[in-house]
């Protein structure tokens, strides 16, 4: 029996054996053979593409900062090299490259001066002429006259811009001229050729024109006068809407009053301190008009001297003097106004404030010796 099994079992092996050595058929191989049919992946040639510009891109770079950086240390020991060999010392290569300097600055100053004198040239020829021979003109003419020269001078200072950027001076009075004529040009013709619109109406589209015009050149030209254009125009635009939509009046200040807030914040920021300041203290001025306006013989009239305070606040914070000016009188003002319907024949008011003020002075300096002692 055990045999018989054992004969049996080595008789299934060898029909395996022949079973794994024997040929495929032709479906077995063309299956195993032929590639596998499932849809590849869809890759988009576009994306590779501007991938690999991309890529080509950012080693041009690099390999240009490598040999800018190679290039200029090797001039940097060439001038040491020189400055050895013919004994000379540090302090008289401050003194050339320093004169050097002042002479491009001097260049520089006459270029502005010299942009100035033009624009306010082209600016006295334009308005004599334009007084002289108005009621002799045509609206045609003095749409062409206006508006014309507005666009002429908008074109002339972005090529001086594009063509070269050492013009960067000539442009303020470009810009500012052009800015001018373009604005009466565009209430020219709104005045010439206008049918049933309403004054108030054509000024809010004009205002908006000129700040699309503005902005989208600022754009291509990161320039002051342009973040200056463009804010005023922000400005009368938002005045103008808000008036032609009958809003409050007293809401229409603080409203424009704290988006120029907002707005000088931001140009601060970007370090055009100049602009900023300027529109930090237009802005203060018509936010706290309008918001004494607003709360002026109410409940809630102390609110305006916790706002003011705050704005104080704020200006230390960020280290702006316009802001602090405006707010420190706004806070003087309150209290003159105060003093005036309260307490006009009282002595104890007086003293009292000066109290406050001692109050006010020694706690801010405990906190001066406070923070020195935890820093």
């Amino acid at each position: 029996m055990r045999s018989k099994s054992s004969k049996t079992k080595n008789k299934k092996m060898i029909g395996q054996c022949k079973t794994l050595g024997a040929p495929l058929s032709a479906s077995e191989s063309d299956k195993t053979l032929s590639p596998s049919k499932e849809p590849l992946p869809s890759v988009n040639q576009e994306e590779l593409i501007l991938e690999q510009e991309n890529m080509e891109a950012l080693a041009e770079t690099e390999k240009n900062s490598i040999e800018n950086s190679r290039s200029k240390g090797k001039v940097l020991r060439e001038i040491i090299m020189l400055a050895l060999v013919n004994n000379i010392t540090s302090k008289e290569l401050y003194t050339a490259l320093s004169r050097e300097e002042t002479k491009k600055t001097r260049t520089e100053t006459l270029m502005k001066l010299f942009a100035y004198f033009g624009g306010i040239f082209i600016f006295s020829g334009v308005s004599i002429y334009i007084g002289t021979f108005w009621p002799l003109m045509s609206s045609v003419m003095k749409i062409s006259i206006t508006l014309g020269s507005g666009i002429a001078l908008y074109l002339l200072a972005l090529t001086l811009q594009l063509c070269n950027k050492k013009n960067e001076n000539m442009l303020t009075p470009l810009f500012s001229t052009s800015v001018f004529f373009q604005t009466v040009g565009l209430f020219v013709a709104s005045q010439e050729f206008q049918k049933g619109i309403e004054t108030k109406t054509a000024s809010t589209l004009i205002f908006f024109v000129m700040l699309i015009q503005q902005i989208l050149t600022l754009k291509r030209i990161k320039h002051a006068a342009l973040f200056f254009n463009s804010v005023f125009f922000w400005c009368v635009f938002f005045l103008s809407f808000l008036d032609v939509s009958h809003a409050n009046e007293k809401s229409i200040g603080i409203v424009v009053g704290f988006s120029l807030l907002c707005i000088s914040y931001l140009l601060d920021k970007a370090y055009y301190k100049t602009v900023a300041n300027f529109w930090y203290l237009i802005g203060a001025i018509l936010f706290l008009d309008g918001l004494f306006e607003a709360l002026k013989n109410s409940n809630f009239e102390f609110m305006f001297f916790i706002i003011s305070s705050l704005i104080l606040y704020f200006c230390t914070v960020i280290k702006n003097r316009i802001l602090l000016f405006v707010s420190t009188l706004s806070s003087l003002g309150y209290i003159g106004y105060f003093t005036s319907k309260h307490f006009i024949d009282s002595a104890a008011w007086p003293i009292l404030l000066v109290l406050l003020g001692g109050v006010c002075f020694s706690v801010g300096v405990l906190v001066v010796k406070i923070s020195k002692k935890f820093n």
